[in-house]
């Protein structure tokens, strides 16, 4: 078992299955000179972003970062995406976590470099290599797989007496066991050089209630260029559930984009507090997408992301421009940031759609059409307080 000395716990887990899942791990491993772990903690990134790491081990085989899983039920799933079949028997649906364990590796790997600890002992890129890994801590959790979504995943190793053996490598083994393909040579200085680089680079406590203004902050559940989602809940009002995004200049940026990203954040401020939610938060407002879709458009304008679909995915732009209008959306003016008049012409075109539907046509909120007035500025309610009639 890894001794106190060898294992810092940075924020206690407030979570009994994983403090479970860590002690299983803590357990496992031998108390060794070339051996540390670091539980529950948060850096920043030299972008200014936050990130919750469950563990990070240095072992004989290498530097790895784990994020601890706690399914209950039945796992399905490829490289890509995850299916949950809980017990009960509601299944949910989620990104593979090890692609956002191993944007995070990258990330800690840039910041670690970046300090003095391992500029001193001479430690390069080529140097150092942090292991990217999913642990399924579950006991109980049944792991149905496709090849393809396996790798990188580990379960609790078996106990020689058990009859169901998961499908997946046990993570003590592939903590522990030498691998001859292994990117970063285990030895005193790499350790100590981490340890040292960890401390300066300032890793502390969880984020989870970390407080901007009247919120307390979760989890990260999201991130863009410069910007980073966070689940949240008000101080007073602590049964609600929000959303609340940070944005962050990046290290080295200019003031021209530091004005820019602020005018960015404003704009966004501003059209979600200037229009009513009955107007944002409309029907006329949504359409469904996959999440990897979901992560290209991130916090960008309409005009930012179209670009990235076509450029950087493939997309072609007469084939965009077609699905669009699938949805209803009119190219030219999501194109040129014109969210009034996509607006607009979507909900004219839905209500159309509904009316020729139902065999019957629809009525009008207003009496010059669809809405009376739809600027940024202001949406007035009706008398009753609903803009609903």
């Amino acid at each position: 078992m890894l001794s106190d000395a060898r294992w810092t716990e940075v924020t206690r887990s407030e979570f009994d299955h994983e403090r479970s899942g860590l002690e299983f791990i803590r357990r496992g491993l031998p108390d060794r000179e070339s051996y540390r772990a670091w539980a529950n903690f948060t850096f920043t990134d030299r972008d200014g972003k936050l990130h919750e790491v469950d563990l990070l081990v240095i072992t004989e085989t290498g530097v790895h970062l784990l994020k601890l899983k706690d399914y209950a039920g039945t796992v399905e799933g490829d490289a890509s995406t995850r299916t949950v079949h809980k017990p009960s028997g509601a299944r949910y649906s989620l990104d593979n976590p090890r692609i956002a364990a191993d944007r995070k590796a990258k990330r800690l790997k840039s910041l670690l470099l970046a300090q003095s600890a391992c500029k001193r002992h001479g430690l390069r890129a080529q140097d150092l290599y942090i292991d990217a890994a999913v642990f399924l801590s579950n006991p109980k959790g049944r792991i149905a797989l496709e090849e393809s979504g396996r790798h990188g995943v580990f379960a609790r190793d078996p106990a020689p007496d058990q009859k169901r053996v998961p499908p997946v490598p046990g993570i003590l083994r592939h903590l522990t066991r030498p691998d001859p393909h292994r990117h970063t040579p285990v030895g005193p200085t790499l350790v100590h050089a981490i340890s040292q680089a960890l401390h300066q680079a300032g890793i502390r406590e969880s984020t989870t209630h970390r407080r901007v203004g009247s919120y307390e902050l979760g989890r990260p559940i999201a991130e863009g260029p410069h910007w980073q989602d966070f689940e949240a809940r008000h101080v007073e009002q602590r049964k609600a559930q929000h959303r609340v995004r940070v944005f962050r200049p990046t290290e080295g940026m200019s003031q021209a984009d530091r004005d820019a990203l602020e005018r960015a954040a404003r704009r966004e401020f501003e059209l979600l507090h200037g229009i009513d939610a009955a107007v944002y938060d409309s029907i006329a407002h949504k359409t469904p997408l996959t999440s990897r879709t979901n992560r290209i458009m991130g916090g960008n304008a309409p005009s930012t992301y179209l670009s990235s679909l076509e450029h950087n995915h493939g997309v072609a732009p007469t084939a965009l421009d077609d699905h669009l209008r699938s949805h209803w959306i009119e190219p030219e003016a999501i194109r040129a940031d014109d969210w009034a008049t996509f607006f607009e012409r979507r909900s004219q075109a839905m209500l159309q759609a509904i009316s020729d539907a139902m065999g019957k046509p629809s009525q009008d909120l207003g009496d010059d059409g669809w809405l009376p007035d739809l600027s940024y500025d202001e949406v007035e309610p009706e008398p009753n307080g609903s803009d609903e009639t």
